[in-house]
């Protein structure tokens, strides 16, 4: 959970709260399985705006935020006055760009900072009642770990 003790009234700090956690988990010694990125994006007079101000955002027609990895995206919440799905595809697209742009600054800031490589972060085993890992723990998947 991160506060905003201030703000300059024209950037939410939502988005970029997210971002900022994002990387301070990445340059710390803290375990995680995946980088992520968060993107707000408006649509001004039929034009995509991504990070718009909030004067911006009252003019705007769409309000969307996209959480994501460079994979993939993770979460998508927001609004949109009668909008196509394939324009809003479009959006998610750009949207997920940005998001890919924005880890990968976040991966030149640990560099810079001469942060150690990034550690993995192994998923736990699941345990019986006896204290044992379970079959199903033990047993080879099929699927590719992530």
């Amino acid at each position: 959970m991160a506060s905003a003790l201030s703000f300059d009234r024209e950037n939410d700090p939502d988005i970029l709260s997210m971002i900022g956690s994002s990387a301070a988990l990445h340059v710390s010694h803290i375990p995680f399985l995946q980088l992520t990125g968060s993107v707000r994006l408006g649509r001004i007079n039929g034009e995509f705006v991504v990070m718009p101000t909030i004067s911006q955002m009252e003019e705007s027609d769409l309000d969307l935020i996209v959480s994501g990895t460079k994979k993939a995206i993770t979460m998508i919440e927001g609004f949109a006055r009668e909008m196509p799905e394939i324009e809003m595809a479009e959006a998610i697209i750009l949207c997920h760009q940005e998001i890919i742009k924005i880890i990968d600054l976040i991966e030149q800031l640990r560099d810079k900072g001469g942060a150690s490589a990034a550690r993995s972060c192994r998923r736990p085993t699941r345990r019986t009642r006896t204290g044992r890992p379970s079959k199903r723990s033990t047993r080879k998947s099929s699927r590719p770990r992530r």
